[in-house]
């Protein structure tokens, strides 16, 4: 991009990569591509990896994204279920457990699902 087309990478176009990488398998790949980057990455990007992690089923990047994400999103409940379920798939209900019960001492509340029927 920068050599050929002289346009200096974006955070979107970081947001991309992390995104294509993960849905290809390449999550490690996608994991170190986000420590590299110049900039500061934000819940977008650590948000496209955990989601990632959830789908190819790696645990320890998802404990990772979901560390950075609490960080800089507390409040988002999202963040909490979505690495609650990726222990849920591994049967770590010690682990769910333990993020629930960080969600309710941190008073985070998990919007209810939603349907709409037609």
């Amino acid at each position: 991009m920068t050599t050929k087309h002289q346009i200096e990478p974006k955070l979107e176009h970081y947001g991309s990569m992390v995104d294509f990488l993960g849905c290809s398998g390449c999550v490690k790949e996608a994991y170190d591509l986000i420590c590299t980057m110049p900039m500061n990455p934000n819940a977008t990007i650590w948000g496209a990896l955990l989601s990632v992690c959830h789908t190819h089923d790696n645990m320890e990047l998802a404990e990772s994204a979901a560390k950075e994400l609490i960080d800089l999103e507390p409040w988002n409940s999202g963040n909490y279920v979505m690495l609650s379920n990726v222990y849920a798939k591994r049967g770590k209900w010690d682990e769910v457990e333990k993020v629930r019960g960080l969600m309710l001492e941190n008073r985070i509340n998990k919007a209810p699902g939603q349907s709409m029927v037609r």
